[in-house]
């Protein structure tokens, strides 16, 4: 990630836990990157809704006007998905 430092994007983990406690546990022992909220609606949550999210965890990258530009881009998929996205 060190790659991107600097870079106009941001890492947004919309947790769907049952308890916040549990999206709290793992973005610490895991040290995950990123701004992490949770929300108590689960399925409901209007992120959810808004992006057709079917199944979790669900990785997608969205552009600054919303667009979805690559889903699942994670483990060595996302630096090269992010570095396409910011040349557009």
């Amino acid at each position: 990630m060190s790659r991107l430092k600097g870079k106009p994007f941001e890492i947004l983990a919309v947790s769907m836990d049952d308890e916040s406690s549990e999206a709290k546990f793992a973005v610490e022992t895991r040290k995950l990157p990123g701004i992490h909220t949770w929300d108590e609606k689960g399925w409901d949550n209007p992120l959810a809704k808004l992006y057709n999210i079917q199944n979790i965890p669900g990785w997608y990258l969205i552009d600054a006007k919303g667009r979805i530009r690559a889903r699942d881009p994670f483990g060595d998929d996302l630096i090269p998905a992010v570095e396409r996205a910011l040349k557009k």
